[in-house]
């Protein structure tokens, strides 16, 4: 069954903080082992070693050559924050046309209107955001940690003082067109395949086209 959402759950802005829902869980756990594979060697010409995770089940997700595949059910996306108040935008999308940007090195385009353009972060709820992609051509998620009150996450876990994992439950896809929005629950999903394409601005001025940070097609089993 298809769920229609209301347009205020998406917003070219930043929610609000501070209403009453509880803070979000911080936990410290034991690091969890992501299974990467080593990149082949006919890789494009960037390599990446950050560490993003994906989690099924309770179990590490492998993720070979920069795919994974995953079941229909709700999964764990897990990005390493190297520091309190900085952040990552994610993309997501069936498309695979900033995937193969990221896989060839390129840079990802940040002018008004595109995936990771001023401006364009999905408004999620605070400090609890909902458990779900929100894919659109026209924005991305951006998920940060600033305080316990502030930030993107559903659970923070910690391998020391410096470092501060994001964890980010998905149990359904939010799909944002021009004259729809519809949520639609991970098990009731059609779609074989979603691009998820990881971005860290480095230009403080926010205008200058950016390398991907990581990028994985996600397959899901039929």
């Amino acid at each position: 069954m298809l769920v229609v959402a209301g347009s205020s759950m998406l917003a070219a802005c930043a929610a609000t903080p501070g209403s009453a829902d509880p803070p979000v869980a911080t936990v410290t756990v034991a690091p969890l082992v992501a299974a990467h594979a080593e990149r082949p060697v006919d890789e494009p010409r960037r390599r990446t070693t950050v560490r993003v995770s994906l989690e099924q089940a309770g179990k590490a997700v492998p993720i070979v050559d920069h795919r994974a595949r995953l079941t229909r059910d709700p999964f764990v996306i897990e990005v390493p924050l190297d520091r309190v108040g900085t952040g990552v935008h994610v993309s997501v999308s069936p498309n695979r046309k900033l995937f193969d940007i990221a896989n060839t090195g390129g840079d990802l385009p940040t002018e008004d209107g595109a995936a990771f353009g001023l401006g364009s972060s999905f408004a999620e709820k605070a400090p609890v955001p909902d458990p779900d992609l929100t894919i659109s051509p026209e924005g991305s998620h951006y998920w940060y940690y600033d305080n316990e009150s502030d930030n993107r996450c559903h659970e923070v876990r910690r391998e020391d003082s410096a470092v501060i994992f994001c964890r980010r439950q998905v149990d359904s896809l939010f799909w944002v067109g021009e004259n729809f929005r519809v949520q639609q629950p991970i098990t009731e999903s059609r779609e074989p395949v979603l691009y998820l394409v990881f971005m860290k601005r480095t230009d403080e001025r926010k205008v200058r086209p950016e390398p991907a940070w990581e990028w994985i097609e996600v397959q899901f089993e039929s």
